[in-house]
């Protein structure tokens, strides 16, 4: 059986990957358990950020556009890419990701 709070994790990744604009992904950064992906025809349109371990981590997602506006899809807060690049604090195993507003 899954552990507790997995499906949980599932649902919200099922969501967050919903937001997403169609088109294909590529990884950008792989590391510390963290893996960032950004949609590969247009890489400041959207990205998404993977924990894949049950600790908690902060990772900086960079490659956006400078002073550009975000949303973050699981707050619904708007974040601005100070010098192309935001901050992203996961709990384990959690996904978020980041779309433009234009």
């Amino acid at each position: 059986s899954m552990p507790l709070g997995h499906a949980d994790t599932m649902r919200e990744f099922g969501y967050v990957y919903r937001q997403l604009p169609l088109g294909q992904y590529q990884t950008t950064q792989d590391k510390d358990g963290v893996t960032i992906r950004h949609l590969k025809d247009k890489p400041t349109a959207a990205c998404y950020a993977v924990n894949t371990t049950d600790q908690v981590k902060t990772a900086t997602i960079s490659g956006l556009k400078p002073g550009g506006n975000y949303r973050n899809v699981l707050t619904g807060e708007t974040q601005t890419a100070e010098n192309g690049s935001l901050q992203v604090k996961l709990i384990a195993f959690q996904t978020n990701a980041f779309i433009e507003i234009k």
